[in-house]
Order: C-alpha cells, then sequence, then structure tokens
C-alpha cells in the first residue's frame, strides 16, 4: 500500500508544473475576458453620457433663449464644466480605451463643444431660440452621432475580438489541463496495476 502512495505522489510532483502553468494561463484569459466586457460597458456609458449632454444642453439652450430665465443659462454652463471634469478626470485619464479610441471619442467631444461655440453663444447673444432647430445646428448633432456611432462600433469590435480570442485561448488550457489529468489517471493505474501483480506474484512464490 506505501508502495502505491509513493508511486501517486511521484506522478502528482511530475505534472504539478504544467498543471500550474494551464491554470495561471486560464486565469490571465479570464481577466482578460472581464476587461472586454469593462471597456464594453465603459464605452457604453460614455457614449450615452455624451449624447444625454448634448440633447441637455440643446433643451436648456432653447429654454434660456425662449424664457430669458438665467437660471436654464447657469445650468447650461455649469453641466459644461461637470461634462469637462468628468471627462477630463475620469475618461482621457483611464487606462481602459486604447489611444485610437480616446481620439475617435475625442473628436465627437470637440465636436459638441465647437457646437457651443459656433452656435449655441450666438444664440444666446441674440436670444434666438429658432438657432437651436435650424439647419447648422442639426448638423453639427448628426456629426455628433455619427461620431458617437463610429466609436461604438471600434470598441465593440475590439472588445468582441478580445473576447473571442482569449475564449479560445481558455478553451485549450482547460482542454490542455484535462489532458494532464487524464494523463496522470492512465500513469497511476498503469504503474499501480502492474506494482499489484508483482506483489501477487511474491507472495504466490512464498
Amino acid at each position: 500500500m506505501n508502495n502505491i502512495i509513493l508511486n501517486i505522489k511521484k506522478y502528482l510532483l511530475v505534472v504539478l508544473l504544467p498543471t500550474a502553468i494551464f491554470v495561471i494561463f486560464a486565469l490571465s484569459s479570464l481577466k482578460d475576458i472581464e476587461n472586454a466586457f469593462v471597456r464594453f460597458r465603459f464605452g457604453r456609458d460614455i457614449t450615452l453620457y455624451l449624447r444625454k449632454s448634448t440633447d441637455h444642453l440643446t433643451y436648456l439652450g432653447a429654454a434660456y433663449t425662449a424664457t430669458g430665465d438665467k437660471k436654464f443659462l447657469e445650468q447650461f454652463n455649469e453641466h459644461l464644466k461637470e461634462r469637462g471634469n468628468y471627462f477630463n478626470n475620469e475618461v482621457f485619464i483611464s487606462k481602459i480605451l486604447t489611444q485610437e479610441e480616446l481620439k475617435e471619442f475625442r473628436v465627437g467631444l470637440d465636436i459638441s463643444n465647437e457646437l457651443a461655440k459656433e452656435v449655441e453663444g450666438p444664440a444666446f447673444e441674440k436670444m434666438d431660440s429658432k438657432a437651436f432647430f435650424g439647419e447648422k445646428y442639426l448638423d453639427y448633432k448628426k456629426k455628433i452621432y455619427d461620431s458617437k456611432d463610429k466609436f461604438r462600433t471600434l470598441i465593440n469590435d475590439s472588445s468582441e475580438k478580445i473576447i473571442h480570442n482569449e475564449t479560445k485561448l481558455l478553451n485549450i488550457y482547460l482542454y490542455s489541463l484535462a489532458g494532464v489529468v487524464l494523463f496522470l489517471v492512465y500513469l497511476i493505474k498503469h504503474d499501480n496495476a502492474a506494482l499489484m501483480k508483482k506483489q501477487s506474484i511474491k507472495r504466490k512464490k512464498k
């Protein structure tokens, strides 16, 4: 019995290293898959935020120029400041997006900022509520939405690619790990059978 236990321990030591390696690789793939989902959600959230922000500024600008109530202008400027702080302190310093993705996201944000400067600012000076529904304003909004869709497609595709590749690797690692375990079982069973046969022969000779 002691010989059988020693035999099992011998093979356990042999497969310990490859087992540990495959487990580490599998955990690494799981982490990368998790990060890809984080990227996907992050891109979705900031895209939605930018769209809501643009629509909210449209509402506040139109409300101010139509009513002359300065509370709408104050809210407009306050929201612009909050948005700038959010993007500068969370989005642009994050390690989640690639440089290409950040560059594309900045395009939409720059267009939105240009909209505030070229259309909304002059509209406030003239108290022109129609400016928020004019062709120039709508053209800016279309450019913002087009850029937003391009950014969303970019981050969705990159996240899906990571998930697809890492899932394939994870399957390889798991199947390899299963193969190592099955090979260990085979070796132990084969050697133990041979060992028990030798012990049986020795007992018969006695």
